[in-house]
């Protein structure tokens, strides 16, 4: 199995990848609080994206084009519908901001009109990148899909 991306669903899936590792800290408040089941699945999270960026390369900046998915699809398809997950989770957040932000008086000319616009900036940022994280996740997803076909049709497992 080989999925090939190009450098911008490489940077999208990059990006990902650091966000969900931005929770490795919470194994240790699982520990500390005795949830081990917790910490054990956070863990394993962990390893996987870890695994995933040996894939496509832990450096941001390459200049590199094309990047190969290569390994076990299984444990490919479990991390990138995860990531795929994630964003999803996220959009239907920020969908929620945003309802209550639209309800908000529009504050223009004024300290809170500032805070208020860069906010909105932001969360616009965020939306276009869970956007991005969900289409180049569904496009491995679906790609991953047609390679098992191909293998359950030529009598693989």
């Amino acid at each position: 199995m080989k999925i090939t991306l190009d450098k911008t669903q490489r940077d999208v899936l990059h990006a990902a990848c650091l966000l969900d590792l931005s929770g490795v800290d919470e194994i240790e408040l699982y520990v500390r609080r005795g949830d081990f089941s917790q910490a054990r699945a956070l863990a394993e999270r962990v390893v996987q994206t870890a695994s995933l960026l040996d894939r496509i390369g832990w450096d941001p900046h390459t200049a590199e084009e094309r990047f190969d998915l290569r390994g076990d699809p299984v444990a490919l398809r479990r991390v990138i519908a995860r990531l795929r997950q994630q964003a999803q989770d996220s959009l239907r957040d920020q969908s929620a901001w945003m309802s209550a932000d639209a309800r908000l008086p529009a504050l223009v000319g004024s300290a809170e009109g500032d805070i208020n616009a860069l906010f909105r900036e932001e969360l616009q940022r965020s939306v276009d990148e869970d956007l991005d994280t969900r289409l180049v996740c569904d496009q491995i997803l679906d790609e991953l899909e047609r390679e098992r076909e191909i293998v359950v049709g030529c009598g693989g497992p």
